[in-house]
């Protein structure tokens, strides 16, 4: 309920934790089927193509390899580390730290995107990563000095800039 409470909350909905619970509860019973962005398999295969290993840090209460299989991106991620096989989710550390073991690179030379500001990027930031926020409508309102951008492709021109270990 928390959770959903500060994804509400990353998006301008002030709600508390019970009426969070109750949208989610609804909004969970729908039926859904992940699509990726357009970006997606063409900055993977770059990043693959440069040695660079990708995964994913997912609250989804699904393993990670299904995960992937789902996605059909088996082939380019390295991994995917999600709520339900580690026991917590985004913003706890613990999530975070799992993808770390899983990646075998330390916090310093990892940089995490992701959607929403609180869960993903103080979370990632929380364990010591760099967290970069993708917002590809531009509506989001964060600290100046959060990095933003509107589309996975920008994170290739990011990597160099980023003072990575």
């Amino acid at each position: 309920a928390e959770y959903q409470r500060l994804i509400l909350l990353g998006c301008g909905v002030e709600v508390n934790s019970n009426l969070a619970k109750e949208i989610w509860d609804l909004v969970s019973i729908a039926p859904t089927k992940l699509v990726l962005f357009d970006d997606v398999i063409p900055v993977l295969t770059v990043l693959q193509s440069k040695g660079i290993g990708s995964g994913i840090i997912s609250n989804y209460n699904q393993s990670g390899s299904s995960l992937l299989k789902e996605l059909g991106l088996t082939a380019l991620m390295d991994f995917a580390v999600t709520a339900q096989e580690v026991g917590a989710e985004k913003p706890d550390p613990k999530i975070f730290n799992a993808a770390l073991i899983r990646s075998g690179v330390d916090p310093s030379e990892m940089i995490y995107v992701g959607d929403q500001y609180i869960t993903d990027v103080i979370g990632a930031e929380t364990a010591g990563i760099h967290g970069i926020l993708i917002d590809r409508n531009q509506t989001a309102n964060v600290p100046d000095e959060v990095i933003k951008i509107d589309g996975l492709k920008e994170v290739l021109g990011l990597l160099d800039s980023i003072s990575l270990k």
